[in-house]
């Protein structure tokens, strides 16, 4: 009986993990073993170049969840979406001792949403924006042409980790398509 409730629980979390950002679709697959394709192969390519990722980063799809409503009409929500970019991955590494993630997104710049607008805008102006119905801002960086988006965490504050924060960010800055 224990080990059938311990299932359950296990079954239960691992669902509730999933469900609770729509980002699951590759787990734990390396930037090595995943298939980019373009723009954001090139971008990615890069960052690689420069060794800002690594083939050894673990790298996640930001994909949609897509949920029927009562009606029975399906529509996709939450991952790349919530900041209305059309493709989003979250890249995960080590770098001195911390752990980076480093999350790219690309906009269709020909066909922006209000919600890729406003965040766009948001960045431009403060650096940072805000998700819908959240009172937390996130620090981001654009691109040159406007086209990719970056999120960068490391909470170190050693001198070795913000300095290599500060060269990531100038050369996603000046990083165009």
């Amino acid at each position: 009986m224990k080990k059938f409730l311990a299932l359950i629980i296990s079954a239960i979390v691992l669902t509730v993990n999933l469900a609770g950002c729509g980002t699951a679709v590759q787990l734990n697959q390396s930037v090595e073993d995943y298939k980019f394709k373009e723009p954001i192969s090139s971008l990615v390519k890069a960052f690689k170049d420069k060794k800002y990722i690594e083939d050894k980063s673990t790298v996640v799809e930001m994909t949609p969840v897509t949920q029927e409503n009562n009606k029975g009409d399906e529509k996709e929500y939450g991952g790349y979406l919530e900041i209305g970019a059309v493709e989003g991955y979250r890249f995960t590494t080590t770098y001195n001792e911390s752990t980076i993630n480093l999350e790219l997104y690309r906009y269709n710049t020909d066909k922006l949403d209000s919600t890729a607008k406003n965040i766009i805008n948001s960045v431009k102006k403060d650096g940072k924006f805000k998700l819908e119905n959240s009172s937390d801002a996130v620090d981001a960086y654009l691109s040159k042409d406007e086209t990719f988006l970056m999120i960068y965490q490391d909470n170190s504050t050693d001198e070795k980790n913000t300095n290599r924060k500060k060269k990531v960010i100038s050369f996603f800055e000046d990083y165009k398509k």
